[in-house]
């Protein structure tokens, strides 16, 4: 009966706005009825192109894909005109969609993981810790974007428990650096290995208590060990020697990282030596050392590192903060126009 109605409104349509308008020469007439329907299945069809679609929005937890970065608000681009990453990757290879979950953890706190995501875990292992946000101050947005975060004890000296390290804006700030800092164990350290290589695995590579990269396979003289993977969270032998002119060994990935116990959000200039080597394409690792006596740990330092993730990440913020200031300059530039100057 609707359908009936509507078609019979829109031959009447028709019919009147044919008694108005003229007819021009040449023109074939249509049947009138034939003309009411196609009016209604074209009326039918536009009313459906016209219904705005459905926006998907994000599940909780999730960071926002109109948002640039986690605490940041973009640095003043227009959010109705996306920005596109450079097509030149600066030698550093294709972009990799990481799976926090498949990659390796220290307490939890997964490589690749989103910034907020790894504070509310922690939270849970250290409850009442100082939780001290690092903003970078430089960032052309109101809202600043962290370099990371220190977890700091409440107890009389604040020993630092953890440092967390987060990837550059414009995209989703991730964990690509995590360093856990503990004191005060007193554990056996055979002890402490074996639950090292139960979570881990059999490590990579082990090496003495000192500096540079002599390996051990006594578990008595471990003082250091590595255990590497790739960006799916496999893993990978130690590379040949070949791979690395400085020191001959994974270590020398080391030098040129930009991580410590303070949180670092990586640079374009932290890898200028860095950038076409086995380090920056390869280097995702677990590093702890051991220290204390020679059979009893006191202390462990453990650093966990994506530098192919922090080089991306880098290399994509530098080039969207060259942007920027084009942008901004060019503002200025017009700004400037409009002021006459006085003489």
């Amino acid at each position: 009966m609707f359908r009936s109605a509507c078609i019979a409104v829109f031959i009447l349509t028709v019919l009147m706005a044919g008694s108005f308008l003229p007819m021009h020469s040449g023109a074939q007439i249509q049947n009138p009825i034939q003309a009411a329907k196609d009016a209604y299945n074209k009326a039918k069809q536009q009313s459906k192109q016209q219904q705005p679609q459905q926006q998907t929005k994000p599940q909780p937890g999730q960071p926002s894909t109109t948002q640039p970065a986690s605490g940041s608000s973009g640095g003043g681009q227009d959010a109705a005109a996306p920005w596109t990453p450079p097509t030149d990757d600066g030698g550093i290879g294709a972009a990799v969609t990481l799976d926090p979950s498949k990659m390796p953890d220290v307490l939890g706190v997964r490589l690749g993981m989103p910034a907020q995501e790894a504070l509310t875990i922690l939270h849970k292992t250290f409850p009442n810790d100082i939780y001290q946000g690092i903003p970078a101050s430089f960032w052309p947005s109101t809202e600043k974007p962290y370099y990371g975060y220190n977890l700091l004890s409440k107890e009389p000296g604040n020993f630092k428990n953890m440092s967390l390290s987060f990837t550059a804006p414009p995209g989703p700030q991730v964990i690509w650096g995590v360093m856990r800092m503990t004191q005060h164990l007193h554990i056996n350290k055979l002890t402490m290995i074996a639950a090292l290589r139960e979570k881990y695995g059999k490590e990579t590579t082990a090496y003495n208590a000192g500096g540079g990269p002599t390996v051990v396979t006594n578990d008595a003289a471990i003082g250091r060990m590595i255990w590497l993977y790739d960006e799916k969270g496999s893993r990978v032998p130690q590379p040949p020697s070949t791979a690395f002119p400085r020191q001959r060994d994974v270590l020398e990935c080391f030098m040129d990282l930009p991580l410590g116990e303070e949180p670092r959000m990586p640079k374009d200039a932290d890898f200028a030596h860095s950038a076409t080597d086995w380090c920056a394409h390869h280097f995702v690792a677990i590093f702890v050392t051991l220290a204390g006596g020679t059979d009893i740990i006191d202390y462990t330092n453990t650093e966990m590192v994506d530098l192919p993730l922090a080089i991306r990440t880098s290399h994509t913020a530098a080039a969207w903060l060259q942007d920027v200031a084009k942008k901004q300059h060019q503002d200025d530039l017009e700004r400037s126009k409009e002021k006459k100057p006085v003489l």
